[in-house]
């Protein structure tokens, strides 16, 4: 989702992508985000919709960023080993 604010502030119709991902969003964490309403109730609920968020940005970034990492390292010894040959 903050992908698509960020492309709203360039290109205006990106923001219409919005409002699709949050309703995902929170379509798909509903039930979590309706046990803590049941136990806590909207207090918590309010302030735990931008950390879930957070928690799956975060996830996400160190998923792309270990792929990388990983594969930038196959680069390495690829041409390490090619130089020694």
């Amino acid at each position: 989702m903050p992908a698509t604010l960020l492309a709203a502030l360039v290109c205006p119709w990106a923001s219409t992508l919005a409002v699709p991902t949050l309703d995902l969003f929170l379509e798909i964490n509903g039930d979590f985000f309706r046990f803590l309403r049941a136990h806590r109730g909207w207090g918590l609920v309010s302030a735990a919709v931008p950390l879930h968020w957070f928690y799956h940005f975060n996830s996400g970034l160190g998923f792309i960023l270990g792929v990388i990492g990983f594969g930038w390292q196959r680069v390495r010894v690829r041409l390490r080993l090619s130089v020694t040959l």
